[in-house]
Formats: C-alpha cells, structure tokens, sequence
C-alpha cells in the first residue's frame, strides 16, 4: 500500500488533518471536493511519484535524473501541475519499493529504496477527465500539441479499439461497442439501430474511452499472468534504454520506450480516473462504477483511485460494502442455500463489485486546503462531514419552504391550482 503527504502545493495548503499525515492508496481511494479543491492534483501526484518509482526500479532512469535542480519539475510537467510547488512545498511518498520526498529548500527529490524482492511493475494508467476528445473529434490522433496525459490515454484508446473482436458489452443500457478496422471508426449499437460515437450522446462519448482502456490493459495484464511471464532479451533491453537516456527530455519519445517495455514486465493495473460521472445518469453512474471495481477485484494488486463530485458514488460505495458483508455471512450458510441468496444478491450488486472496507479510502478535499479522512470503522462515510451537512441543509430549506406554504393562503391556492 502506497501512503502520499501533500502540503502546499496547488490548491492544497495543511492537507490531512487529523494525528495521520498520509493519504492511503488501498485497493480504491475516492477523492470527493468541490471544483478547484485539489482532486485531481492528489491523483496527479500519486501517478507521477508511482511512475517515479516504477522508472527507478526498472532502472530507465537514475536518481540523478530527479535530484538535479527541477527535475522533479520536469515531471510534474508532464501532468501539467509544476507550477503548484512552492517553497513551502512538502511532498512525500512511501511506496512498495521507494520512500521519495521532495526538498522545497534545494528543489531536489530524495530517493530511499526501503525494499526489492516484493515490487511488482504497475501499469499505471491517467485517465483525465478531458477523454470525450478522443471519441468526439475526428481523427483525434493527427492533431498535435495534446496535453501530455490526453496524448498517452488517446494511444492507449486506438490500442483498446483495435482489439475489440467483433463487438464488445458496455455497462450501460444494453449497448454493445464496435470497432470498424477498415475505416477506423468506432460504434454504438443499441437493439435496433447504430450510430458513429462521434454522433453519440455526450455519455456515451465520456463513458465509451474509460471502459475499453480499462477492459483492454486489464486484460492484457490478465492474458500475461495467465501465459507466464516474458522478459526482454538483453539486446531489447539495451536498445530501450538507449532510446530513454537520449529522449529524456521529449516525453513523447519516452513514453513510447517505456510503454513497449511495460508491455512486457507488468504485473498489476493501478487504474486512476478523473470524474467517472461525467455526463452520465446516476445509474449509469453506478454501473460504470460496479464495472471498474470489477476489473480491480480481478487481482489483489490492482488499485482503483477516482475523483469525484458526485455524492451517488459514495452511496453506490455503501452498497458495495453492504453487499461485500453479505456475501461473507452468505458463506457462512449451508452449500445448498447459498447459491440462491448468491443470485438475490447478485441482482443488487454485482458479486465482483463488493468492496471489503479494509481495502477502501475515502477522502473529503475542503476549499480551504485541507483533507478529511471521511470513513468510518465500517468503511462508510461519517455522519459529520461537509457533504452530509450539504444534503442536510437542502433538506432543511425544502422543510421551510413548506412551512411558508401552510400559513399562507395565497400560495397554498397556487400551489395547489399548479398541482392540478
């Protein structure tokens, strides 16, 4: 498990509050805040430092690569966020392999290697919230100057797109995706008819990027624990890192190197994506949620980090908890019950979507810089926390709208010549 400190970068100033200064990185973390209030600068650090990691490990690059003056910078770059670090600056991550802290004072980033033997090589993947691009604009690929995580996501998109066989099942509404080679143009199709995503709804161009990435590296990851591991030869190996210490500085060059040697060395999905509710429908919402949980579940290693606004997330993430300690009392009952309560179950949530608590985090990021942890020892959300206080006060003025309703007849007559 990966913990993160953060103070005073960007929009967020003390961080954590509380006695624990590190934000956890379980099985899922949720990051929930309004606009502006660091969720997506908590996910782009976490990216960053664990691509950090997994670059020092796989010795593409040296220490003295992050330690010279604003390497680290030069990183951050990369999710378009270096300029949030100041000289009160304090970043600092403990991984599997690394302990990495950021020094405001010298602009320098210390590395610590802690332990080896029990790294496993992520695939990390952002999946940013500006991924209606690549499915609304024709021919997204031939257009330069992308933002670099639009760029990298866009490339894993075509690679997903091409090995869809046939047609494949999206989470929602019945619909199936399809992928024409020939022309390269991608489909929805519904029971009766099918249209060019680019003509689709808004949904469905947020939705349809975010599952086929996800569904396809999960599935390579899968297909290559499942056929053994394959290593490079050493003549690979010498090449890539040719292409990576010349082309350090043009993160298009070297993402290129590092994605065909990750091809070929990961081992889990850690799986970052910004605002999954993007135009959905709150049950889409939910679906889409149950899908990507899962995909996580799928290995023990796998990590599932999202932003958020949207409080349905946090009631789908109860459900999920619920259903996680039924399955775990249905275990409990004699072999011939429990298939029948496994199907009533099933058709509330998914069995491979049931979230045990110990594997979740759930955070609350606040306009004023600072960071809740927002869960309970039961893994849901706490009683007292910005948000339920948020429902709570909409609630409270729908009370005093009606009690403005009673006394006054004028507005009762209308109300109920409205109503009728």
């Amino acid at each position: 498990m990966a913990k993160l400190k953060v103070k005073h970068v960007g929009p967020i100033k003390e961080g954590l509050v509380g006695p624990e200064a590190f934000i956890e990185f379980k099985g899922t973390t949720l990051f929930i805040g309004d606009q502006g209030s660091g969720k997506s600068t908590l996910a782009k650090l976490y990216a960053t430092l664990s691509w950090i990691e997994k670059a020092l490990m796989r010795g593409d690059f040296s220490i003295g690569l992050f330690n010279s003056r604003n390497g680290f910078e030069k990183r951050l770059a990369y999710q378009g966020i270096e300029g949030y670090l100041s000289e009160r600056s304090v970043v600092e991550y403990i991984g599997e392999a690394y302990h990495l802290q950021y020094q405001a004072s010298t602009k320098k980033l210390q590395a610590t290697l802690q332990k080896e033997s029990t790294y496993g090589y992520p695939k990390i993947m952002y999946i940013p919230a500006e991924r209606n691009f690549v499915s609304a604009v024709d021919k997204a690929d031939t257009i330069t100057l992308l933002p670099a995580p639009l760029f990298t996501f866009l490339a894993e998109y075509r690679a997903a797109q091409k090995h869809v066989e046939g047609s494949l099942d999206l989470p929602i509404s019945d619909i199936k995706f399809r992928y024409n080679r020939r022309s390269e143009t991608a489909f929805i199709a519904g029971k009766d008819y099918e249209v060019n995503l680019l003509k689709a709804s808004s949904g469905f161009q947020s939705m349809t990027p975010l599952y086929l990435v996800t569904h396809y590296l999960s599935n390579i990851i899968e297909q290559r624990n499942t056929l053994g591991e394959r290593r490079l030869s050493l003549s690979q190996e010498e090449q890539l890192r040719k292409i990576a210490d010349q082309k350090e500085d043009n993160w298009r060059q070297a993402w290129g190197a590092a994605r065909l040697k990750d091809e070929l060395q990961y081992s889990n999905f850690v799986n970052i994506v910004e605002e999954l509710e993007q135009n959905l429908y709150p049950s889409s919402q939910k679906k889409v949620l149950f899908a990507l949980l899962g995909y996580k579940n799928a290995r023990a290693a796998d990590r599932l980090v999202l932003t958020t606004h949207s409080l349905y997330l946090l009631g789908y993430l109860g459900l999920c908890i619920k259903a996680q300690q039924l399955k775990n009392m249905i275990a409990q009952l004699p072999d011939n019950q429990q298939q029948e309560c496994i199907q009533q179950l099933e058709q509330l949530v998914p069995i491979n979507a049931t979230v045990d608590p110990e594997t979740l985090s759930l955070y609350q990021l606040n306009m004023d810089g600072s960071i809740e942890n927002i869960q309970s020892k039961r893994g849901f959300p706490m009683d007292d926390n910005d948000l339920n206080e948020a429902m709570m006060e909409a609630n409270d003025l729908f009370t005093e709208l009606l009690e403005l309703q009673t006394p006054n007849q004028t507005l009762k007559t209308q109300a109920y010549s409205s109503n009728t």
